[in-house]
């Protein structure tokens, strides 16, 4: 399958669609990834229970640390989306 590089996500001169890569269906998109603060304030929870729903695998965390400065953990926005999904509850049938 032959694709082009999605610019919005890759800092490219240009794109090329000659190259063939090796995805079997579509290419993968670049998402969103939110601070620790934003998905706090998306879910209107502590920084803290941000920090719990990772330790106990809720959302996955992506640190974006480089050398020896301090920690830049990102959460994907498909990650919230889902946790929020999961947490959704039916409503009760009367």
């Amino acid at each position: 399958m032959v694709w082009g590089v999605r610019t919005d996500c890759l800092a490219v001169d240009r794109v090329r669609t000659d190259v063939v890569l090796p995805y079997p269906s579509e290419p993968p998109v670049c998402e969103k990834l939110l601070s620790i603060q934003s998905v706090a304030e998306i879910l209107d929870v502590s920084r803290r229970s941000v920090y719990r729903y990772i330790a106990l695998g809720e959302l996955s965390a992506i640190d974006l640390r480089t050398g020896s400065e301090r920690s830049r953990v990102r959460v994907s926005g498909s990650d919230v989306k889902a946790l929020v999904e999961r947490r959704t509850c039916a409503p009760a049938s009367r």
